[in-house]
């Protein structure tokens, strides 16, 4: 079984040969000389009415394999921003989700709303590389993260004037993105560690939710009906892929997450 600890591993050997070809220094220089305009991430998901959804490009996955065979990222975005998804997320990560970070670019040069970057960062290295790639959004994911690195990673995209997503799956962990002045929270319902869904994970964790924190739930909703029954609770978006690129008419899917009928 794909674990959290294996897919760590191999990011941290990954990064070796990454920073090896283009040293931090260089990257950093890269940075001063490409501005991207922020879209705004967090306005994104928390504007208008109606269920606000994050949908996602991801090929593959440990728990699914690959999950979409007709795999082509620039006609997906287009659907994903013409069916009223408010942000896309892309996953990056190479060895398990067969992601790759080009997917940023070619999302953002084809759609208008903001991009969230979904990977497993880290190392600083990994920050600076999302606000290279023009990011609006960035994953940080309690669970592989110390406290002085969590805190320090949400301060730097903030910098960047990118919008940090901190996930969690736990009462601790919760308190923990808190304590990193996290303002945007991810409540996972998949326990990275196990790879098991738990849909009461984000009515539990809800109840401990500040008011002033805007929430995302992620992983497991396939119906309006469990959107709407986390949605009553306060949670201001929602990050779908699965469902959505599993269906055969991903248009329509969408409409009928966000409760409109066609």
């Amino acid at each position: 079984m794909v674990t959290l600890e294996k897919i760590v591993l191999n990011k941290r050997k990954e990064l070796e040969e990454i920073k090896a070809g283009l040293p931090q220094k260089k990257l950093l220089a890269g940075i001063q000389h490409t501005k991207f305009e922020p879209r705004g991430f967090r306005k994104a998901i928390t504007n208008g009415k109606g269920i606000r959804l994050i949908t996602e490009i991801k090929k593959a996955s440990p728990s699914e394999g690959v999950i979409r065979e007709d795999f082509n990222v620039m006609k997906i975005v287009e659907c994903y921003e013409a069916s009223g998804a408010a942000a896309i997320s892309v996953l990056t990560e190479s060895k398990y989700f067969l992601g790759r970070s080009s997917h940023i670019s070619m999302a953002r040069q084809r759609v208008s709303i903001p991009v969230l970057r979904k990977d497993f960062l880290i190392d600083r290295y990994q920050i600076l590389e999302s606000v290279a790639l023009g990011c609006d959004a960035a994953l940080l994911i309690v669970a592989i993260l110390e406290d002085k690195q969590l805190a320090d990673f949400i301060a730097e995209l903030e910098q960047y004037k990118v919008d940090p997503l901190v996930e969690v799956h736990t009462e601790e962990e919760l308190e923990r993105a808190l304590r990193a002045k996290a303002k945007i929270v991810g409540i996972n319902n998949r326990n990275l560690k196990t790879m098991k869904i738990d849909m009461e994970i984000s009515g539990r964790l809800m109840k401990q939710m500040p008011s002033d924190i805007v929430v995302v739930a992620e992983s497991g909703f396939e119906t309006y009906d469990q959107i709407k029954r986390i949605a009553d609770l306060g949670v201001k978006a929602f990050l779908i892929g699965t469902s959505i690129l599993k269906s055969g008419n991903m248009e329509k899917k969408i409409k009928s997450l966000k409760g409109i009928s066609s």
